[in-house]
């Protein structure tokens, strides 16, 4: 009996992960405390943690691999900008990140609730929101933009030619 039990358990195993395989397109998560330290699947039934999948991690290296390092950095190095300190390095920027994201997640941030789950958050929503807006925003302003140099231009033209437009040449 024994025996028995012990093969069909590779295959009660296999069959969950099958399951979970098919209804997630996500499929290698890795869990981390908020204090930001990997905990394995013991620690994740007892505490609060937040879940990450591999494919995000993935797919951020392969953006910045791609795009570099500029766009994360610059947030910093506006801040700092802004507040009068003098310019730093991306070296500078990037450490002074990893020194405050080491701390762990701060409080303002936790949603427990959601944290630990995929396809409840916010931030990416409100992302798009903003894209759209930000589209909306440049559309109208390069409309006006593109307005006021055809009519640059054409004064310009009228200026060199005397008043003529260059269409009667």
């Amino acid at each position: 009996m024994k025996a028995e039990h012990t093969r069909q358990f590779p295959l009660l195993i296999l069959t969950k992960l099958l399951k979970y395989r098919m209804k997630s397109p996500y499929f290698m998560a890795k869990y981390y405390s908020y204090e930001g330290k990997q905990v394995g699947w013991v620690r994740k039934k007892l505490d609060e943690v937040v879940l990450i999948e591999e494919a995000w991690t993935s797919e951020v290296n392969s953006y910045l691999a791609k795009n570099g390092y500029d766009e994360l950095l610059m947030t910093v190095a506006k801040i700092l900008d802004n507040a009068g300190h003098p310019t730093i390095t991306r070296a500078q920027a990037w450490v002074l990140l990893h020194d405050l994201t080491n701390k762990g997640v701060p409080e303002a941030l936790r949603n427990v609730e959601a944290d630990e789950k995929i396809g409840l958050g916010k931030l990416v929503s409100s992302a798009k929101n903003a894209a759209v807006s930000t589209v909306d925003s440049v559309a109208h302003t390069t409309g006006k933009v593109v307005g006021g140099a055809s009519q640059a231009v054409s004064s310009g033209v009228k200026k060199v030619t005397g008043g003529k437009d260059g269409a009667d040449e």
